[in-house]
């Protein structure tokens, strides 16, 4: 009977709190039903949805030293060129910001961020009638940076 019960609280512990999936220097949590798909040309990850025309693509890199303060405004360059919304965020151990935008008829965000050696970018593109920014957020709350 224990075990039984011990099977059920890991299935239902996965489901609600989802499954933690380790990427290129890091590791994150996902719930079903998206998935991670490697890119063998980058160090980045896909995360997609089966069911909507949505993807998150992740980069995580380990610089070997706190990145240059002026990094994360020469990455937003081009957005603040095109006049788009710009919001400083704090996610997890992540800091940094968050850019909404519109382009070919998709939404699209970008997340640029770093902590400590680490700096972040988190790519979304999805259908504007299915936009989901909270899936992004949460998994940058949930990622923890592995140590070389």
């Amino acid at each position: 009977m224990k075990k039984v019960i011990s099977i059920a609280l890991l299935m239902l512990s996965s489901f609600v709190f989802g499954k933690e999936v380790e990427i290129p220097n890091a590791r994150i949590e996902i719930s079903d039903p998206w998935y991670v798909v490697a890119d063998d040309d980058t160090p980045s990850v896909h995360i997609k949805h089966p069911e909507l025309d949505t993807e998150l693509v992740i980069f995580v890199e380990n610089l070997g030293h706190a990145p240059d303060p002026k990094t994360l405004e020469r990455m937003i360059e081009i957005h603040t060129y095109h006049k788009r919304e710009i919001k400083s965020v704090s996610l997890g151990q992540f800091s940094g910001y968050f850019i909404p935008f519109e382009l070919d008829d998709r939404c699209h965000a970008n997340w640029n961020m770093i902590s400590g050696n680490y700096i972040l970018l988190v790519g979304y593109q999805s259908n504007c009638n299915d936009v989901q920014y909270g899936i992004g957020s949460s998994i940058i709350e949930s990622l923890v940076p592995i140590q070389p």
